[in-house]
């Protein structure tokens, strides 16, 4: 399925690709595909390149536009494919494919959206029909928002914050608890600081395994499809952060 791709600046959409692979298959493909598919996820972090670092960067921005401005374009490398660091699959549903009371109530997961249909076990990088790549970005865009999952965003697992925010005397008394939960030393963990900047200072180490240009050039497609005009008023602020009030 994959090597029917189209390739990046080819013009053809997400529900081209989808819609073509279902006229392709049949009922079999309806069913194989089904309206929730799942994507994993690949880290990409905050490491710049440029010309002549030897990291094999090539500008790709079109005249009248920076590579700088646009995450996809600015960075190149990424974590281990598979790796824990990437996270939970990203999934993508097709609405018209169920019916309406299929949302009634709350999701279990953001990642599991409709759960008899969307997978739990994370689909394989290389056998995926789609992926996502999830950006890091500069440390400027990582902090800019102030949103209700910011006290969220450290570098540890819930059951391990759990641990780690004993006060000191329940530490002691249930450290045994803990190591016997987490497998690992827990009083070196909960001695780290878990900032925001730690955080991600250890997700952009991570995130330094392999470097991709497979969607870097969707900007020069997107600039021929529409127009430089248009695609100057449409991408309008990109790469500026306006604090927030």
């Amino acid at each position: 399925m994959r090597r029917r791709l189209p390739p990046p600046g080819s013009g053809r959409t997400t529900l081209d690709v989808l819609n073509a692979e279902l006229a392709r298959l049949g009922d079999f493909g309806r069913e194989t595909l089904g309206p929730c598919l799942s994507m994993p996820r690949l880290l990409f972090g905050s490491k710049d390149s440029l010309p002549g670092d030897g990291s094999g960067y090539v500008p790709l921005a079109p005249p009248g536009f920076r590579d700088g401005d646009y995450v996809t374009l600015r960075y190149r490398h990424h974590a281990l494919k598979e790796g824990h660091v990437n996270k939970y699959q990203k999934a993508i549903v097709d609405v018209s494919r169920l019916p309406a009371d299929y949302f009634d109530g709350e999701a279990e997961s953001i990642h599991i959206p409709i759960k008899y249909h969307c997978r739990r076990d994370p689909p394989r990088w290389s056998a995926s029909l789609l992926r996502v790549h999830h950006y890091l970005d500069s440390w400027e865009a990582y902090s800019y928002r102030n949103d209700a999952r910011a006290a969220k965003r450290n570098c540890r697992e819930v059951r391990f914050v759990f641990c780690c925010s004993l006060t000191p005397l329940r530490q002691k008394l249930e450290r045994t608890v803990c190591a016997r939960l987490l497998r690992v030393d827990v009083q070196k963990y909960c001695s780290l600081t878990d900032s925001i900047e730690k955080c991600y200072d250890e997700k952009g180490k991570e995130a330094a395994e392999g470097s991709s240009d497979v969607v870097r050039h969707w900007l020069g497609g997107f600039v021929a499809a529409v127009g430089e005009a248009k695609a100057k008023e449409l991408l309008a602020g990109a790469g500026s952060f306006v604090r927030l009030e």
